[in-house]
């Protein structure tokens, strides 16, 4: 049976709907349709046209598909005239003209004409959002369609000289494409088809297996259709390669280059080494970086890799150049009683951001800045409790801090803004954050890894509209972890700083050490523990993923060594 359209709507058959499938769940007619767009998509338009007539199933009604071309042709008059025929509710078409409206609108000011643009703006668009504002409330001020916007684009072009024709269209046809797409979501999909929506159901279910499978590791999948995706433990690093003997004490600290070719470790006994990995196979020492009396328990690459920051347990900051060793710069930030408690680098190889005497600091070691160990301090706040640890947010704008309280406390640097979260279950060892800058790890005393959201936290401005309303990122962190990691059943409580690292593929995976001297891994989506390793025969201090490699593992322990899985 066939649907029967009606002013352009689509009506149920006339019999019973009929669903195929082992369990019955799809409707063959809308299989059908969806097989026929695949199939015009493909290039076979004929088949496509073959199976209409043989099946009796039309893809679209004839005034769907005059809509579409209407919208991606720009030809606004004539989608205006169609959409009362679409068959959607009235409040759906109301939005859908105001979108189409809107859209008319922003190619009159691409194209320079900007009396025509203003006179459209005023007798077309404001009368129509008076009325949606009277019915559904105020609009959104930075909506890409509030009326705010839309004068401000205008002013904006209009201070601008008018792009070559040639851009204009590009322009244009991608503005059209992104309209199609916001109208098919307000529409009745059952005329409107969505576009590759066959397409779009498959990768929804490819991408349903992989995000379930607690193995998955690989970048770029082959997946195939004609089989279930699967993966197995083998697929995680969890055989010793290499074991790395040179430090003379308890390593605290592994840490792999941005492009992975280098490994650096930092010991309780004063040295950071540097050790090329080439691949799995081959791992060699490069050289000792630095040798002092104190311990180091931090070591950190600079974002390009040529540079290392380390800290130290006599208070100071030193930074070197990988490729010499050379001392760049060496700064006293706090003392042998009052230690660092964190450092790294923020936006680049010039500033470093440090944690120390109950403070949050941004310090600049540029060219210009560094002449014979000078730094300037950019930026510097006082907190009301010793921090444990302390990471920066993506943008590098934001410290995230942990300390006594258990509370998550983040602090912006532009307006010193300060939002809390928290409290965590118990004491929090360290903080993490992963190389996409989307999660921030919380490591708790009870062995259980909290995973928060993070992501840019700085407030996104519209350039085009000043004065427009915006969301602030740092109201809207989530109250609650998204993922929490358990498994572990320890017999007291963490005494240990016990770094955890993010990685494989997409960052899928949380690896951690522990004081049993296993390696633990955890499947980050489903927070199952899918790996514990044995390997060392002391406390793992710190994991760390190679960026590049995701089945490479290094551990560092207080058994002196470090291992390559």
């Amino acid at each position: 049976s066939s649907y029967v359209f009606r002013m352009g709507q689509s009506q149920q058959p006339t019999g019973p709907r009929e669903y195929i499938g082992p369990r019955c769940m799809i409707d063959k007619t809308q299989y059908i349709r969806l097989i026929e767009q695949a199939l015009g998509n493909l290039g076979y338009g004929d088949v496509a046209a073959e199976l209409e007539r043989v099946s009796g199933v039309e893809m679209q009604p004839l005034v769907a598909r005059r809509f579409r071309e209407a919208v991606l042709k720009g030809d606004v008059s004539t989608a205006l005239s169609l959409l009362g025929e679409l068959g959607s509710d009235a409040n759906s078409v109301e939005q859908a003209r105001y979108l189409l409206l809107c859209n008319h609108y922003a190619s009159l000011v691409e194209s320079g004409e900007s009396q025509a643009a203003l006179k459209y703006l005023r007798e077309q668009i404001q009368p129509l959002e008076s009325q949606l504002v009277a019915r559904d409330g105020p609009r959104l001020t930075n909506a890409p369609q509030s009326l705010s916007y839309l004068a401000a684009m205008l002013l904006d072009r209009s201070s601008h000289p008018c792009p070559p024709k040639r851009l204009r269209d590009d322009v244009n046809e991608e503005r059209q494409e992104r309209l199609l797409s916001d109208l098919q979501r307000l529409l009745s999909p059952e005329v409107l088809m969505p576009e590759n929506r066959l397409e779009v159901l498959l990768e929804q279910a490819v991408t349903s297996q992989i995000e379930k499978c607690r193995y998955h590791n690989t970048r770029n999948p082959r997946v195939s259709l004609m089989t279930d995706y699967k993966a197995g433990p083998e697929c995680l690093p969890t055989v010793p390669y290499h074991r790395l003997s040179f430090h003379t004490d308890e390593v605290w600290v592994v840490q792999f280059s941005p492009d992975g070719k280098l490994l650096l470790s930092a010991s309780k006994d004063g040295s950071a080494v540097l050790w090329n990995v080439q691949n799995i196979e081959s791992v060699a020492l490069k050289g000792v970086l630095y040798s002092g009396s104190a311990p180091i328990n931090i070591a950190a690459f600079s974002p390009s890799g040529e540079e290392v920051l380390l800290g130290s347990g006599d208070g100071k900051i030193r930074v070197f150049e990988v490729s010499t060793a050379k001392k760049l710069i060496e700064i006293q930030i706090g003392s042998v009683t009052e230690g660092i408690s964190a450092a790294m680098w923020a936006n680049g190889s010039s500033r470093i951001a440090v944690t120390c005497n109950k403070e949050l600091r941004l310090i600049n070691i540029g060219p210009e800045q560094g002449q014979n160990g000078e730094w300037l301090l950019e930026y510097r706040t006082r907190l009301d409790q010793h921090a444990y640890d302390t990471v920066l947010s993506a943008d590098g704008g934001t410290f995230v801090s942990v300390g006594q309280d258990r509370m998550l406390r983040f602090t912006r640097m532009s307006d010193n803004k300060v939002v809390t979260r928290g409290p965590e279950p118990t004491a929090v060892t360290c903080l993490s954050r992963s190389p996409d800058g989307r999660f921030l790890a919380s490591n708790l005393s009870n062995g259980g890894i909290h995973v928060w959201q993070l992501g840019n936290l700085e407030p996104i401005s519209d350039d085009r509209n000043p004065l427009a309303e915006t969301e602030d990122p740092l109201d809207k962190l989530p109250h609650e972890p998204l993922y929490v990691l358990k498994g572990l059943k320890l017999s007291h409580p963490g005494r240990f700083v016990i770094r955890s690292s993010f990685g494989g593929a997409n960052n899928a995976f949380v690896g951690t050490g522990s004081e049993s001297s296993l390696i633990h891994i955890w499947h980050r989506e489903s927070s199952a523990l899918v790996a514990s390793v044995e390997g060392h025969s002391a406390t793992v201090n710190a994991v760390a993923w190679n960026p590049l490699d995701d089945h490479m593992l290094a551990s560092a322990s207080d058994d002196h060594e470090v291992i390559i899985w």
